[in-house]
């Protein structure tokens, strides 16, 4: 009589099966339908900049007059437009892959570096395969099914704009958008034809809020690895217990990790990190050069 597998065993398979098939079916989604993340996003910043401009703007207008809602109005636009062009740049920049390396570097590093079995090419220190892309990817932090690509060497920097703006944006229209939702309400409640908008009014603050909380969250661990010099995957294999990929010829400060993350120098280099950049990054993305 065969003895039976003990129950704890068995759990753990399951569990594991489990696990396996929602990882399965969660890589299927970001591969074939990641321009639908992309298509999400748009529609919830959308929802937040329409009530913006088409409900709290024309009421600061008509409470505080012309100077106020044009100085709400500017800072709503140069809000919005660091977005989009943190968003976008995100999007559009490569974040730059072994398989696009000079050949001498590719040479040099065949000689030190692991190699990838599924490129067929050397994997510099810090570059890691991304299994939906199928690609070594410099400096991996992860693969971002909100902006369908991998954040890495190259776009890291417009990444972490994009959390810095969307969390600074988000925060003003939840306060903007509170500071009317009160007034809409006592208007509804003697009688004026302000219950949908006070209802819209709620909605937005309650998706803005929930952004600015959840974004801002994920910006501030982005922030504390920036600090001591980790991505995410150095993160979550230090907890693993694997050594941290090799960085240099010695350690590196939070701000000079800092510097080298947003390609910024000189002096105003904590202010010039927040000016759009259009410009591609300068290196090659490998650590130990």
């Amino acid at each position: 009589m065969k003895a039976r597998m003990p129950l704890r065993k068995r759990a753990g398979l399951i569990l594991s099966a489990f696990v396996g098939v929602l990882e399965a079916a969660a890589d299927w989604t970001v591969t074939r339908c990641g321009r639908c993340y992309i298509a999400a996003a748009a529609v919830l910043i959308s929802c937040v900049t329409f009530v913006f401009f088409f409900a709290i703007i024309p009421e600061v207008l008509g409470r505080k007059g012309t100077a106020h809602a044009a100085a709400h109005s500017a800072a709503g636009l140069v809000l919005l437009g660091n977005v989009v062009f943190s968003y976008a740049f995100t999007v559009r920049t490569p974040p730059g892959c072994s398989a696009d390396l000079p050949p001498h570097i590719l040479a040099a590093e065949a000689e030190q570096a692991r190699h990838c079995a599924r490129c067929d090419l050397p994997k510099p220190s810090g570059a890691h395969h991304c299994h939906i892309c199928d690609k070594c990817i410099l400096q991996m932090d992860h693969h971002c099914p909100w902006m369908d690509t991998c954040v890495g060497w190259a776009n890291y920097r417009y990444f972490l704009l994009t959390l810095f703006w969307l969390t600074v944006g988000a925060t003003y229209a939840a306060a903007m958008t509170w500071s009317r939702i009160g007034s809409a309400i006592f208007a509804a409640s003697k009688g004026g034809a302000f219950l949908d908008e006070a209802l819209l009014l709620m909605f937005v603050a309650v998706l803005a809020t929930a952004m600015a909380v959840a974004i801002g969250v994920l910006l501030s661990f982005n922030l504390y690895l920036i600090s001591t010099c980790q991505t995410t995957i150095d993160f979550h294999g230090s907890l693993a217990g694997r050594p941290a990929p090799h960085r240099g010829s010695g350690p590196r400060t939070a701000r000079q990790n800092f510097q080298e993350v947003f390609d910024v120098k000189g002096r105003l280099w904590w202010l010039s990190w927040l000016v759009p950049n259009p410009t591609a990054k300068q290196g090659i993305g490998i650590l130990r050069h």
